[in-house]
């Protein structure tokens, strides 16, 4: 029983290292930024370094293009120090809330407001910076179609390597593939079958330039090449 609830634990968990590795894969064709290292220690859990290996240059190099887009490399920087304030600031908003019920003393009136809004004005900050960074990255692709095309081309074999590994985790339980939904950037994958599209929208309310595809994997059996089938009779 032991056995199989640990065979069980650790389909789930390569199931849900290939649902990472492609989401993220996906993203980073789009120019998203992504944290490489998370990718590769999902890749290995799932003793694919091989694979990891031979993408890792093309997606070190697309994760770092933005940088070389006039005038981002510093908005990116600011959005990076910003990020290393979040703990500050979530702690200066649970002391304005602590001190708002009462279970502090009230203290100077302007120190209770810095503790307020110092939180506000840097996700604001952030999401302004961010918001604008991501504009910035989208129009330059637009106006660039084939930037990075042949680092995009690796990773999206890549990403159809992974979706084969996924199918053959997923087939054997017999279960429905919308049971097994992701949201991607790219619908040019072979394997999936795509179920809509929606634009994508920033922090829920802005739209952007960006079609999320709400895809499944295709479980269906690959059919047989005819030239394999004529050769057989």
């Amino acid at each position: 029983m032991g056995r199989n609830s640990t065979s069980r634990r650790n389909g789930v968990d390569r199931e849900a290292d290939l649902f990472f590795l492609i989401r993220q894969l996906d993203s980073i064709r789009a120019f998203r930024r992504i944290n490489t290292r998370a990718i590769e220690q999902s890749f290995q859990r799932l003793y694919q370094l091989d694979l990891w290996n031979r993408i890792k240059r093309d997606v070190e190099s697309i994760v770092l293009f933005p940088n070389s887009i006039p005038g981002l490399e510093k908005l990116i920087s600011i959005t990076s120090g910003l990020k290393q304030l979040f703990p500050v600031a979530i702690l200066s908003l649970l002391l304005s809330v602590i001190i708002k019920f009462g279970f502090l003393p009230m203290p100077n009136g302007y120190i209770y407001l810095i503790f307020l809004l110092f939180p506000l004005a840097i996700i604001g900050v952030f999401i302004a910076i961010d918001l604008a960074v991501r504009m910035r990255i989208a129009a330059f692709e637009k106006e660039h179609p084939d930037t990075n095309a042949p680092e995009k081309e690796k990773i999206k074999e890549a990403v159809e390597d992974l979706l084969e590994k996924l199918i053959v985790e997923i087939r054997p339980k017999k279960e429905k593939a919308s049971l097994y939904k992701m949201s991607l950037y790219y619908n040019d994958y072979r394997r999936t079958e795509i179920l809509g599209d929606s634009v994508e929208r920033v922090f829920g309310v802005f739209k952007r330039s960006y079609i999320r595809y709400l895809t499944i994997p295709s479980l269906a059996k690959k059919k047989k090449h005819p030239a394999a089938d004529s050769r057989k009779r």
